[in-house]
């Protein structure tokens, strides 16, 4: 018979645990409901009312439901850790274990047995995953003896299983010091009690450096008072998937170099840490929330959040200092932009990037990215704050003299403020002749940019040059200040620029 907190599993997996456990009207007094709340919410049907009595409270909306204790529906299997052990790793012992009869028979099962505790003892990885473990189950004799060969496990894995005490977390992990990865993925603890040794003593791992909580709705308090105290040197901690809408304490393992907070529902980027952080599929929204910055993060997660402006990847520089690989794509602002925008746009306004969206890139992409953005925000094409600590990276990076305010305004433009170019390219298939009308205050690398576009080539690639009298015969100059004007050079109205494409 199911306790309340008990939890439970139906014949298609899914997953739920016991609020209620008794009659209801509806049914009569002979039969035993049982009221569920769902791991998956869309499979309730109420909040634990029903004809006006409350049962029991969900922590979800609507994730509620009553199933007879007699459902065909529930999954009657319910094992102990050991049991489950024995099933996947050790049958012959749990056999001989049982099977004494004659002389004959203890023999030849005194000695498989000794190669069955060896392969026990020689385990380095228990893979027990949706066995339907409720404990430890090592309480009798033979239990304790094969919980007792553990001792060189290094990896467990007891994902989706229905634990739901940490009691019985603590009494199968202290037999295995050595531990290294521990998942317990889609287990729901409701009763908690810091590790021991089962006489009280309390007990850490500190061998273990990956802890994966992900689906288990654990809160942050029962995280930091129950949980991380018994592994003090961990370096991955998952808790993907546990309904957190806020983060409010301080995780104080320095050990740690990657969490995993993905799939919950934060507002705003939490105070952690970390070397990797991942905070994908969230509802961040970066501007206004309060700057704190992550000096050691160098990899970070935000696809599919609600980023929905420039402002918001602008501050991501100065809040990861150290930031290079970055993923960002899936957001509103993106929604109608190119990837090659997009990823221009980030490499340039957040600095230091060795990959965006999973792809590398390199320095010239870089160089290519931030002498196209700086030449878009000096002709007023993408808004920047010019104040910013990126904007003065930028400006003494590439050698570029900072405009006053009155220069850089946009205006509209006039006729005298326009002059038809005339572009001689020299390419492979041949000399291209075009006419382009374009503002005097356009910059070179503005001219470059337009020709990278109509050419499918790097602003690298190209080598821009004029003649003083507009004269082949005449002194040739080469066209290599970025930044200075159109109309610093004193073109004349049909002046022709030459495109040399440098093939090297």
């Amino acid at each position: 018979m199911y306790s309340v907190n008990d939890r439970i599993c139906t014949t298609e997996n899914n997953y739920g645990t016991v609020r209620y456990v008794g009659p209801l009207p509806v049914w009569g007094s002979e039969v035993i409901a049982i009221g569920v709340e769902w791991d998956d919410p869309s499979l309730g049907k109420h909040s634990g009312t029903l004809e006006g009595v409350r049962y029991f409270e969900t922590s979800v909306s609507n994730s509620g439901t009553f199933l007879k204790s007699t459902s065909k529906k529930i999954c009657r299997e319910r094992n102990t850790f050991v049991e489950a052990l024995i099933g996947s790793y050790g049958h012959a012992y749990h056999q001989l274990s049982v099977t004494f009869g004659s002389k004959k028979v203890e023999d030849y099962g005194f000695k498989e047995l000794s190669s069955t505790q060896q392969q026990y003892a020689t385990l380095r990885s228990v893979s027990l995953d949706k066995k339907n473990i409720t404990g430890c189950g090592g309480d009798n004799h033979d239990g304790s003896d094969i919980l007792g060969l553990l001792a060189s496990v290094i990896s467990l894995d007891l994902s989706y299983n229905l634990l739901s005490s940490t009691k019985e977390l603590w009494d199968i992990l202290r037999h295995m010091p050595l531990v290294e990865e521990v998942n317990l993925n889609g287990n729901r603890f409701t009763v908690f009690s810091r590790s021991d040794s089962g006489d009280g003593k309390s007990v850490a791992y500190p061998r273990t450096k990956s802890l994966k909580l992900a689906g288990t709705h654990i809160s942050l308090d029962e995280l930091r008072s129950y949980i991380l105290p018994a592994f003090p040197n961990l370096e991955e901690l998952v808790l993907a998937g546990n309904g957190y809408s806020e983060w409010d304490i301080v995780v104080d393992v320095k050990s740690l170099r990657h969490v995993d907070v993905s799939f919950n529902s934060l507002s705003v980027i939490p105070s952690i840490d970390v070397e990797c952080l991942n905070l994908a599929n969230n509802r961040i929204r970066i501007k206004g929330s309060p700057l704190v910055l992550s000096p050691r993060c160098t990899q970070v997660d935000l696809r599919y959040n609600d980023i929905s402006h420039w402002e918001d990847v602008d501050v991501l520089g100065d809040r990861f200092p150290s930031l290079k690989r970055l993923r960002i794509n899936g957001n509103p602002l993106f929604d109608d932009i190119l990837v090659e925008d997009m990823t221009l746009n980030v490499v340039a306004r957040v600095g230091g990037l060795l990959s965006v969206n999973g792809s590398i890139v390199d320095a010239e992409e870089t160089l290519n990215a931030e002498l196209f953005f700086v030449s878009k925000v000096i002709n007023g094409d993408y808004c920047f704050n010019r104040a910013s600590k990126r904007w003065t990276q930028l400006i003494e990076k590439h050698g570029i003299k900072q405009e006053s305010s009155s220069s850089s305004s946009s205006t509209t433009p006039t006729h005298h403020s326009c002059i038809t170019i005339g572009l001689n390219i020299k390419h492979t298939d041949g000399t291209i002749a075009l006419e382009r009308k374009m503002l005097k205050s356009h910059t070179i690398l503005r001219v470059k940019g337009i020709l990278s576009e109509k050419l499918s080539m790097s602003l690298l690639d190209m080598i821009l040059f004029y003649y003083i009298d507009d004269d082949e015969s005449s002194t040739r100059r080469v066209l290599d200040d970025n930044f200075a004007t159109v109309d610093n050079y004193g073109f004349k109205e049909g002046q022709t620029i030459y495109v040399a494409i440098n093939h090297n």
